[in-house]
């Protein structure tokens, strides 16, 4: 049987879709333990329009304060009280016993239209964002 497509959903920030159409951003950190499985994944924002593809490579079932070092640096924390502090606004219950699905993900797939790279400088330059050491 196929595995049906899965999504996060993530925020409007243009920053944060710049990462991840450069590869600078493969990770999310979700309240709550959720269904994800590996496999493929769009990534998306229904608010403003935005989406890429790609496969998720793995997830992770734990707590907040049991989230690797490595994993919330790779989010863009720098320690566990940022995190909190951060997801807070996201989710104003959340407390380093909460239950949180650790979501990381590979390379976005080449057809994705922010995948291509004159479509990304597109996209920064919209954006007044730059467009620097791209890992494509």
């Amino acid at each position: 049987m196929k595995q049906a497509l899965q999504a996060i959903l993530i925020s409007t920030d243009p920053q944060t879709r710049l990462d991840i159409m450069l590869g600078r951003k493969k990770i999310t950190i979700r309240e709550d333990h959720r269904d994800y499985k590996v496999g493929p994944v769009m990534i998306c924002c229904h608010i403003a329009p935005w989406a890429v593809l790609t496969k998720i490579t793995e997830v992770r079932l734990t707590t907040l304060a049991d989230v690797a070092q490595e994993e919330l640096e790779a989010d863009g924390y720098i320690d566990h009280r940022g995190m909190l502090d951060d997801l807070r606004g996201y989710y104003p219950d959340i407390n380093f016993d909460s239950p949180v699905t650790v979501i990381k993900w590979g390379d976005l797939d080449p057809n994705s239209f922010y995948a291509q790279i004159h479509n990304i400088d597109f996209y920064a330059e919209v954006n007044g964002l730059k467009n620097t050491n791209p890992v494509l």
